[in-house]
């Protein structure tokens, strides 16, 4: 890899390659220094800004690594220290990273799960979440496409069956109301006249598939013969395989909170351009409260940025979190979760 030096990664170790006059020209001759001894998977290493990021040799090790100024040398630290659940057992077969809009490396792991870092080192931020899907992912790249940066998959599937494999896009999140969001899987998309005989899915035959029409949701429908109908007809379908998504917080810790049982009186959840159709969940995933707003109600394609105050009726617990649940394929984008808490003594 070639940052103001040329790196070589190697299952032993990380190199800085240079000449002897610290340049190259035809005179000098090459030195090779070598700069930490973690090793490189055969997994290719991907470029973020001024850092490297890397599989580690043993293939459950995510790094980064970039030149230190203190030391003058390279170094990096270990991303996936924070998520080791995620890795534990498993390896990294592929990875490609999206610079835009998100800056998102994706790892391909073997048992067909997806562990992806949103990682900005600038900003300090390093963050793991991941994707799964009614199959396995089985390799991952990345391709410039207008304004973004497209991510591309092979997913291999059963369906109806027989074993498939499928090239498929992530989607653009990027969208001004609800209808025209893509969150489903190993989808197709129709615009046209209203229709509500739906076509052209032999791909999913025999799967229960969810459909988003016109901003409506329709759930559980079967393909046959390539085909579902709708309840109602529709210009704008989206139709593919259901997913859910969850966010947990981690336990609330503060000080001298240690050994206290906590309670969360109100939450306050900001989004962005979000349909206000989500669940809030208990202790043991119940259901506590749908998130829903009037406006969402009354106009389907309706997106809302702001504050929305929750509730979670939750009892005392030591582990206090916050799970929000979205079944639906609307968009969610979760910007910030604040809460109003009660410390109460365990003993009590």
């Amino acid at each position: 890899m070639a940052l103001n030096d040329l790196i070589l990664l190697t299952s032993g170790g990380e190199w800085k390659l240079n000449g002897s006059d610290g340049a190259f020209t035809a005179s000098s001759s090459l030195v090779a220094s070598p700069q930490s001894f973690y090793g490189c998977s055969h997994v290719p290493p991907a470029v973020s800004g001024n850092m490297i990021l890397f599989v580690q040799s043993g293939g459950s090790v995510v790094r980064d690594l970039g030149y230190t100024y203190v030391t003058d040398s390279y170094d990096g630290e270990e991303l996936s220290i924070f998520a080791n659940h995620l890795f534990e057992g498993k390896k990294v077969v592929d990875m490609a990273y999206a610079k835009e809009p998100y800056r998102i490396l994706y790892c391909v792991m073997d048992d067909g799960t997806i562990n992806a870092l949103t990682y900005n080192k600038k900003q300090e931020v390093a963050g793991w979440h991941r994707h799964e899907t009614k199959g396995k992912f089985e390799s991952v790249a990345v391709v410039r496409e207008n304004n973004e940066d497209a991510v591309y998959f092979v997913v291999k599937r059963e369906i109806n069956g027989q074993t498939k494999r499928f090239i498929e896009r992530m989607a653009t999140r990027t969208v001004k109301s609800t209808s025209e969001g893509i969150f489903l899987d190993c989808c197709l998309r129709y615009r046209g006249e209203p229709i509500q005989k739906l076509t052209g899915l032999e791909h999913l035959e025999g799967e229960k598939i969810n459909v988003l029409a016109d901003g409506n949701v329709e759930e559980g429908l079967t393909v046959e013969n390539g085909s579902v109908t709708l309840s109602q007809s529709a210009s704008l379908i989206t139709a593919g395989l259901a997913y859910e998504f969850e966010l947990e917080t981690l336990n609330l810790k503060g000080e001298n909170s240690h050994g206290l049982v906590k309670i969360i009186n109100s939450i306050d959840i900001n989004v962005d351009k979000s349909r206000e159709d989500f669940y809030l969940l208990g202790t043991n995933g119940d259901v506590t409260e749908n998130i829903r707003s009037i406006e969402s109600i009354n106009n389907q394609d309706y997106l809302y940025s702001g504050n929305i105050k929750a509730y979670s009726y939750m009892d005392y617990t030591e582990s206090a979190t916050i799970r929000i649940k979205q079944i639906h394929p609307f968009p969610l984008t979760i910007n910030s979760i604040s809460i109003d808490v009660t410390m109460g003594d365990s003993n009590a």
